[in-house]
């Protein structure tokens, strides 16, 4: 095994630990705004202002990746997050009064770094694993991202029962510093692109050759408007789902965390079954079943009458989540020139992620007057019915036959 895949290795160890933290801290921050809130629509709007800064991180975190080296950028990440929750730690516990904004802010600043650590990632792997054994390799990325599902809504369940939830805060600073450390070891030697090249002086430029790389092909332009739309509702499904376990169903923290880490266990399972699909089927074909997984589980979702059936439908949706993200990132590696591979990604992110805001804001909007589970069933229509209507204008106009002979 090479120094590159050795240094991998360690980046999915490193990633393990500052997922947990992140996980940690997404079971945590809705949880407490719904707590000292008590309504659907006030954790719509912190969700949406949390994810418009993660948005905007996308953009920006490609163009950096491809000019400083994905290596250097991850090491940042950790350190920025665990400086960031030490510092509104401290405000939470000066300002008790006006705790729903620290939260909301604090996970936005959050949010933004971890929204660079992933595309760091992803282009870590596009630079280091073969076009044969990147499915393989996103299937194990996923995998230990899914550990993470679990461990840390369990890590959170558990100690709720011991601890406030400040400790857990510090906690979180805690794994995500300890993650920095470990990435900062591999990364001691990473090259450094020119911080004075021309090209880093021309940032919109970059960012319109990602759209135009997007916008040529046909392909792309489908995998992106398809990830817009599902992960509009799944946005919605994220948004509502600590209201619906509290708010509907009466459950405790600690089965919201049960919910979560089962989602994770049966994700897992199904992804390592990823490395014998593909000997008997194509990725687009996993692909397929992902998809029709997410579909099916998220309208049965929000029919679920009761907090148990409702469990089994979100872990099987989460499963169909990652059986679709292996074909997705599977056909980036593939249509997307390798030159422009991290600013083209950091665009998609962000053309993705822009659903999520609008999720928050649209559960903010409507949670009342629609009903929760009815507010899921409506944008998993809704969205169904936008991408068929939207398909065919994507397509380049097609040549009859009889033209093409004249």
């Amino acid at each position: 095994m090479n120094i590159k895949n050795n240094k991998i290795n360690f980046i999915f160890a490193s990633r393990l630990i500052s997922t947990v933290a992140d996980q940690l801290l997404f079971f945590l921050i809705p949880l407490m705004v719904y707590k000292i809130t008590g309504s659907a629509s006030m954790s719509g709007l912190s969700f949406a202002l949390e994810w418009l800064s993660r948005m905007t991180a996308f953009l920006l975190s490609g163009l950096w990746g491809d000019r400083i080296g994905g290596g250097l950028l991850y090491v940042k990440t950790d350190f920025y997050r665990a400086g960031i929750i030490l510092f509104f730690f401290v405000l939470l516990v000066l300002e008790y009064g006006n705790t729903f904004w620290l939260l909301t802010v604090m996970g936005g600043c959050v949010g933004f770094f971890s929204s660079q650590a992933q595309v760091s990632l992803e282009l870590a792997v596009k630079n280091n694993f073969g076009e044969t054994d990147i499915p393989k390799v996103q299937a194990k990325v996923q995998m230990c991202e899914q550990l993470s599902l679990i461990l840390g809504p369990l890590l959170g369940g558990i100690m709720l029962g011991y601890v406030k939830y400040s400790v857990l805060i510090e906690a979180a600073s805690f794994l995500f510093f300890i993650s920095g450390l470990i990435s900062k070891a591999i990364f001691t030697n990473d090259s450094l692109a020119d911080r004075n090249s021309e090209a880093r002086a021309k940032i919109l430029a970059s960012f319109i050759r990602g759209y135009t790389i997007i916008w040529e092909s046909k392909s792309l332009k489908l995998l992106v408007l398809f990830s817009i739309l599902a992960n509009f509702f799944y946005g919605v499904i994220l948004t509502l789902n600590p209201v619906i376990i509290k708010g509907v169903f009466q459950a405790s923290d600690q089965k919201l965390s049960l919910m979560y880490s089962i989602a994770g266990g049966v994700t897992i399972g199904t992804l390592s079954l990823v490395s014998f699909l593909t000997r008997y089927f194509t990725v687009k074909i996993i692909g397929f079943i992902g998809i029709s997984i997410f579909l099916a589980s998220a309208i049965l979702l929000s029919q679920a009458p009761a907090y148990e059936i409702y469990t089994l439908f979100y872990a099987l949706l989460i499963a169909g989540v990652m059986l679709t993200n292996v074909m997705t990132r599977t056909y980036r590696v593939k249509l997307i020139p390798s030159a422009d591979f991290g600013v083209t990604v950091g665009v998609i992110m962000f053309s993705i992620k822009m659903a999520m805001p609008f999720s928050g804001f649209f559960v903010s909007a409507f949670a009342k007057q629609v009903g929760l589970q009815n507010l899921i069933l409506w944008s998993v229509i809704g969205s169904i019915l936008i991408f068929f209507t939207l398909w065919p204008l994507l397509l380049p106009p097609t040549t009859s036959p009889n033209k093409q002979g004249n």
